[in-house]
């Protein structure tokens, strides 16, 4: 707060592991800012690994309450240069790994702007150098002390209670002050006995994650996760979890979607009906927040994962019991031929890419999940899905597309198709499993065939944004 009201200072830097706070931190720094009036406006932002500036723009202009009316991201900066300046503000910039244009976005920054002032958080010290902070402050793992206090509140523990407090603090001391381990082994050993306490004590101080070749902070990080994944009473609740990496970083995770492949992927009973199957799942992603796995947004309808829990996912879902493939939103332009064989995956996700071509087909007798997500236009091969037969969830968005290519995938249960340009949509009487059948802002549909009807296990029809859409056939569902 400090630099904050320091005039001289307009970039500050706050720096430290993953899962230490500083997302925490810095929330409550710009609430304090905004209620003491030191700040009239706070802005802030994610930028991840891979800044999408578009969604930077987005998230600021919401705040602001501003409408572009430019389309391209050199208009949009320009429209967003020009509310800013001149203004006190108070940006704060949320996990940056890279050097960042802040004139690319819009953000006016230098002498000539002293009243808009950013802080950034990063796990890398090189960025508050590259960014040129003149207040670079590092966020340290909790001493002991207050480590105990964040851990016996989160574990429900009196301060008095002899009979747990000592194995408490063994476990309590292999988080090693890290505010995110505390958290989720806390809550995951509340109401627990004492026996159970021993053995995640145990548990905790012989695990080893061999396949992380990080510091040692974040392998302790992932043993820590490890426990408290564990500790999850329902395997459905496991499986909601897992689900969520498919996701991009940082990325709003639509609770509905969680749902569709969720009854997609067959984890809720066939008969069930899709409302209910959506009230498991709120009541798995209600357990999941409750132990931190899950993040809140400021929407009940998405969720988010910590970038650190995230990691720990794919980890899981990367293992034989799971084989699942994620490279979600890291910028492929191509299909990553890097891996030898898709034989063992039971799921890929590439959503938030812009996969500018696809292999001829592959080999994939196990996939069960497919999420993709193309550049605009691009043509999907006619014979791309023939060695994919057990796929029971796909989700392809910006490409062009002939359902007669799909004729093969009689197990589908869950199709979604974002913004594609769709043709032959009789073939769509092929796959008679399909529960699930959602278009997305599809443009070029205009009507949908009486086939369709021929569906008869279909319990969900979408077709948010399908403008051009004008006949629907009677009594589909």
């Amino acid at each position: 707060m400090k630099a904050l009201k320091d005039d001289n200072v307009n970039m500050i830097g706050l720096y430290g592991m993953g899962g230490v706070g500083k997302t925490t931190l810095v929330k409550e720094v710009g609430r304090r800012a905004k209620e003491s009036q030191l700040f009239p406006e706070v802005l802030m932002a994610t930028v991840s690994q891979n800044p999408n500036v578009i969604g930077i723009q987005d998230r600021m202009a919401d705040s602001l309450h501003l409408k572009f009316e430019k389309t391209s991201k050199e208009g949009r900066a320009s429209e967003l240069w020009q509310r800013l300046q001149g203004k006190k503000m108070l940006i704060i910039l949320d996990d940056v790994w890279k050097h960042i244009d802040l004139k690319e976005i819009g953000i006016p920054f230098g002498d000539d702007h002293r009243g808009c002032k950013i802080l950034l958080t990063t796990r890398v010290q090189g960025i508050c150098f590259s960014m040129e902070c003149q207040q670079k402050v590092l966020l340290r793992v909790l001493p002991e002390d207050e480590a105990w206090d964040l851990f016996r509140i989160n574990a429900g523990l009196r301060d008095g209670d002899s009979t747990l407090n000592t194995v408490a603090r063994e476990v309590a001391r292999e988080c090693q002050g890290l505010p995110i381990a505390l958290v989720t082994v806390g809550r995951a050993l509340r109401g627990k006995s004492r026996v159970q306490w021993e053995v995640a004590s145990k548990q905790l101080k012989e695990s080893q994650f061999v396949r992380m070749e990080q510091i040692d902070e974040q392998n302790n990080a992932y043993t820590c996760l490890k426990l408290s994944y564990d500790y999850l009473k329902y395997e459905e609740t496991k499986s909601c979890f897992v689900l969520c990496c498919l996701f991009p970083e940082d990325y709003d995770i639509p609770i509905e979607d969680l749902t569709r492949y969720a009854v997609g992927c067959g984890l809720h009973q066939d008969t069930e009906p899709i409302e209910d199957a959506r009230k498991r799942v709120s009541v798995a992603i209600e357990n999941l927040k409750d132990c931190c796995m899950l993040l809140g947004t400021e929407t009940e309808e998405h969720v988010r994962m910590h970038d650190l829990v995230r990691d720990f996912a794919i980890q899981i879902a990367s293992s034989e019991e799971y084989g699942f493939m994620v490279k979600a939103g890291i910028g492929l332009k191509e299909w990553p031929m890097s891996i030898k064989s898709f034989e063992a995956c039971t799921t890929i996700s590439l959503m938030g890419n812009k996969l500018t071509e696809l292999p001829e087909g592959l080999v994939c007798p196990r996939l069960k999940v497919l999420l993709l997500e193309l550049d605009d236009g691009m043509n999907v091969p006619q014979r791309f899905f023939e060695g994919m037969k057990e796929i029971e969830v796909l989700s392809l968005e910006g490409e062009c597309l002939s359902l007669q290519s799909l004729e093969l995938l009689t197990k589908l249960q869950s199709l979604v198709l974002i913004r594609c340009g769709c043709k032959d949509l009789i073939w769509l009487r092929k796959l008679q499993r399909l529960k699930i059948l959602v278009f997305i802002m599809c443009l070029s549909i205009e009507e949908l065939p009486d086939e369709i009807g021929e569906l008869k296990e279909l319990r969900l029809l979408d077709v948010t944004g399908c403008r051009s859409l004008r006949r629907i056939p009677v009594n589909l569902i």
